[in-house]
């Protein structure tokens, strides 16, 4: 019973990114109306949870201007692994920019240019698009192999970004129900 519980919460989010028809580019987005918030407040709430989420929200913020409305950070993903021959190697991470907007009763994310990008000793190439069925810079040999651990990083990703959109729609709701207004 729990696991088709746990299974109901996560596959609805899991494989929700788009493809982008101007870049051919992978995003995750959406806009989330919040009624009763006003600009302001949403764009509170929005940077706590940056400041909060990330270890350091001043090293991943780019661009903070609550009169615009707009949060841009640039971040990493945990790191990525896979399993060979019964040990776990830890491989990389993908790069990726988070913009988040705010007008008056709604908000929206935007998590863009996603980017594989490698660490330590492995035999994968920095660079490749989420957007990519199966990385070019890969090359071909091996390529079932690195298939599957590349449809692994793509998952193991969009779990990840998946909860950040979770925890900042939580935030966003207990912020609206926590409301001074009584």
């Amino acid at each position: 019973m729990k696991l088709i519980l746990i299974l109901l919460l996560i596959v609805p989010v899991l494989g929700f990114n788009q493809i982008n028809k101007e870049t051919g580019l992978a995003e995750f987005t959406e806009v989330k109306q919040v009624d009763g918030l006003s600009k302001a407040k949403i764009y509170d709430i929005l940077r706590d949870f940056v400041y909060s989420n990330y270890n350091n929200g001043k090293h991943v913020i780019q661009i903070e201007d609550k009169e615009s409305g707009k949060i841009m950070i640039k971040a990493i993903t945990k790191t990525l692994s896979y399993k060979n021959m019964g040990q776990i190697i830890e491989s990389g991470h993908f790069k990726y920019t988070l913009t988040l907007s705010v007008k008056d009763g709604r908000y929206k994310y935007l998590f863009e240019d996603i980017y594989f990008e490698k660490t330590g000793k492995n035999p994968f190439t920095s660079g490749s698009n989420f957007a990519e069925e199966y990385p070019v810079l890969w090359g071909n040999m091996s390529k079932n192999w690195k298939q599957k651990i590349w449809d692994d990083f793509k998952s193991q990703a969009e779990q990840e970004i998946s909860l950040i959109i979770a925890s900042i729609e939580t935030n966003i709701n207990s912020k609206k129900t926590n409301s001074d207004d009584w």
